[in-house]
């Protein structure tokens, strides 16, 4: 009898494992295609706002929401948003010459929203395929200066908004100018500030005469098509100025990176006493006058450094390719001597605890 039940019971899991592979297998494409359309509408921007009005400034406030900023043929001005927006709220108006947008949490209990299974099942659905992301965009006629701060949020500004002036304010965020031309536009001044770390690709700045950033730490970084600006020299910013800001989990070991593949400027002033500047840039190709102040001393990590380092006084080479100044703190001078006979020289000033070169 035993027996009996045990091949019966065989038989059933057999069954019903059978039969549960082919009902996943019916259900597939439909999951598969309930996932592109739940895609497709967080992708889809909604109208917020559009009017023919002429400003010259965008003010922009924002909480977790990215903002992208585009120029288009247009005379209206238009606002859209879209990923997931379920549990924020959005305003726009006009001030003067000023388009204030603001976006922001609804200050509300989700768990109280939440009254049955569905409405639960549909928020949970809804933060799945839309990674939680959601997006303003701001489409503009004209030229305009832009003001934007947000809480943990990225701008996204394409170069064909010709402006004098951007000024991006964040606790946690990334900037960024998209070169839709190899012609790049213009900007006078770009303000940069976070109360934490700042990402920037070195393509952001091109076009800019002066940049000011000021953060608790930075990353500035070549991207792989930057070497495809073409003259990308003349576009190299007149003066770049960074500062540190000082918070509450700020320590010795706040980074503050450049990498580029040219000059990031022509005048590079870093002042940031109490954090450690990693610096990378072409010496070999271009001529750079340095006045190099460090509380620690100088590491060089490069691997062509030899080629005009080696014979420096107090000269260390030790592992992992690192050279280090025994007790130098302080360069001042060219870094290549070879290219002395350049005419266009490059200047770089650093205040900072710890460098590496």
């Amino acid at each position: 009898m035993n027996k009996k039940l045990a091949i019966f019971a065989a038989v059933l899991l057999v069954i019903g494992i059978i039969g549960t592979t082919w009902s996943g297998i019916l259900v597939m494409p439909s999951l598969i295609n309930f996932g592109l359309e739940k895609e497709a509408e967080f992708k889809k921007e909604n109208k917020l706002y559009q009017e023919k009005v002429n400003i010259d400034k965008l003010d922009v406030s924002v909480d977790n929401i990215n903002v992208t900023i585009k120029r288009h043929s247009s005379e209206d001005v238009r606002v859209t948003t879209r990923g997931n927006n379920e549990f924020y709220k959005y305003n726009v108006t006009l001030k003067d010459k000023t388009l204030v947008v603001k976006g922001e949490r609804k200050y509300e209990n989700r768990v109280k929203k939440i009254k049955n299974f569905d409405q639960l099942f549909n928020t949970s659905i809804n933060s799945m395929f839309s990674g939680d992301y959601r997006e303003i965009v701001i489409y503009v006629p004209n030229n305009v200066d832009i003001n934007v701060s947000s809480v943990d949020s990225s701008l996204l500004v394409y170069d064909n908004v010709a402006s004098n002036n951007i000024t991006y304010k964040s606790s946690y965020g990334r900037f960024e100018r998209v070169i839709t031309e190899n012609n790049i536009n213009k900007l006078d001044t770009l303000n940069l500030i976070s109360s934490n770390n700042l990402e920037l690709s070195t393509k952001s700045v091109l076009g800019v005469k002066n940049v000011n950033i000021e953060s608790e730490s930075l990353d500035i970084s070549s991207e792989y098509e930057d070497i495809f600006v073409n003259n990308v020299e003349q576009y190299i910013p007149e003066n770049i100025n960074i500062k540190e800001k000082i918070g509450r989990n700020s320590h010795y070991d706040n980074n503050f990176s450049i990498y580029c593949d040219f000059p990031i400027a022509k005048n590079l002033d870093i002042d940031v006493p109490n954090s450690k500047v990693s610096l990378t840039l072409p010496v070999n190709k271009y001529k750079f006058n340095c006045d190099i102040k460090s509380k620690e001393r100088i590491e060089d990590i490069n691997d062509e450094a030899e080629d005009y380092s080696d014979s420096s006084d107090g000269y260390e080479h030790s592992e992992e390719n690192h050279n280090s100044y025994k007790n130098i703190r302080e360069i001042k001078g060219l870094l290549n001597e070879n290219l002395s006979n350049l005419e266009q020289e490059y200047t770089i000033k650093i205040n900072s605890n710890k460098l590496e070169m």
